[in-house]
């Protein structure tokens, strides 16, 4: 099984209406927004534990800079590769018809820079989020698996 990650970027903590989330326009549709997220390189996995990974794939679609505050729950992609028919990663008695394609490794960050230079900077464009409105974009955007993981730092910040 190839191993996603993404983590979330989320600015300062000085109060609860301050927090944001940082999201990214999606490579494939850079009006779709999404969290920053990609692939291991093979000299990244420290034993399940993608930090590393994290912080080059935040800085390469984002051009943010900062510390992971901590890892979040492990998500499962539910969704269905393309070839598999529409709507068929849904529950037959309790049960998925097909299991997770891949999981993500989520972790949150407080961004202390955001540069205007970086790796992918002439492709992607980049917008802070309120909580609720991170959310409900991602959902929008049929990306529930990555709106859990914004519910999740949402709940552990009291926001």
């Amino acid at each position: 099984m190839s191993i996603e990650y993404t983590q979330t970027a989320r600015e300062g903590r000085e109060n609860q209406s301050g927090d944001r989330v940082l999201l990214v326009g999606s490579s494939r549709n850079n009006n779709k927004w999404v969290l920053p997220k990609g692939g291991v390189e093979t000299d990244e996995d420290d034993d399940g534990d993608y930090v590393r990974a994290a912080i080059r794939e935040t800085w390469e679609e984002a051009g943010a800079t900062g510390t992971i505050v901590r890892k979040l729950q492990v998500i499962p992609d539910l969704r269905s590769p393309a070839e598999w028919a529409k709507g068929s990663m849904k529950e037959t008695n309790g049960v998925l018809r097909n299991p997770p394609r891949s999981e993500f490794h989520f972790y949150e960050m407080k961004v202390k820079e955001l540069h205007d230079e970086f790796p992918e900077s002439a492709t992607r464009k980049r917008q802070w989020f309120t909580f609720e409105d991170a959310i409900e974009s991602l959902q929008s955007n049929k990306r529930p698996e990555l709106a859990k993981a914004v519910e999740q730092i949402m709940l552990n910040s009291g926001a």
